[in-house]
């Protein structure tokens, strides 16, 4: 796949869909209700969004083959 560094591809197609959880579940930290999620398989990789993100942001495949995610 071609770089993407502009996020062109991003802004037109937006991120791959994920693939059905291993695991999910929420945690409540502060009074904040987080959404947690296992993919893949390998270490594990912590991805973390922010502003107005959200899970679906990491959609991308590639991850899947190198980590538990």
């Amino acid at each position: 796949m071609q770089s993407d560094d502009e996020l062109k591809h991003f802004e037109a197609h937006g991120a791959a869909p994920l693939p059905e959880a291993q695991e999910e579940g929420f945690v409540d930290n502060a009074g904040a209700c987080i959404a947690w999620s296992t993919y893949g398989a390998g270490h594990p990789v912590v991805l973390l969004h922010g502003g107005l993100g959200h899970r679906g942001n990491w959609g991308c495949p590639r991850w899947l083959r190198l980590a538990t995610v």
